[in-house]
């Protein structure tokens, strides 16, 4: 239990950070972003939060009770957005946890 908050407090929190800064440096104000794989939304939240981003959606196979943005769930292969529909699409995290990612690079390149 202590370790679990020493993590949370020190690494993860640490990690969202970073990630968020380092991914909002490469992002124009005013795209729209899909987040792939978004877990709790929480760096996709914060990106918009910096970049004043358009509209940020996420994606996910499983999803969290609790989101910091809307949150639709998908199979893990076909993304169920029209092509040309976002400006960006994030995969943080995401990519090892597929069977075939250029499946995944290939839907992300479509919409």
């Amino acid at each position: 239990m202590i370790i679990n908050d020493i993590h949370s407090k020190n690494v993860f929190l640490r990690r969202k950070r970073i990630l968020t800064q380092n991914i909002a440096h490469l992002i124009t104000e005013g795209s729209t972003i899909l987040d792939v794989g978004t877990g709790d939304g929480s760096i996709a939240h914060n990106i918009k939060q910096q970049k004043l981003a358009a509209e940020v959606t996420g994606i996910d196979v499983l999803i969290r009770p609790q989101t910091a943005i809307p949150v639709k769930q998908f199979d893990g292969q076909k993304i169920p957005y029209n092509d040309d529909s976002y400006d960006i699409v994030l995969f943080v995290d995401v990519l090892h946890h597929t069977n075939d990612p250029q499946v995944l690079l290939n839907e992300a390149t479509r919409v």
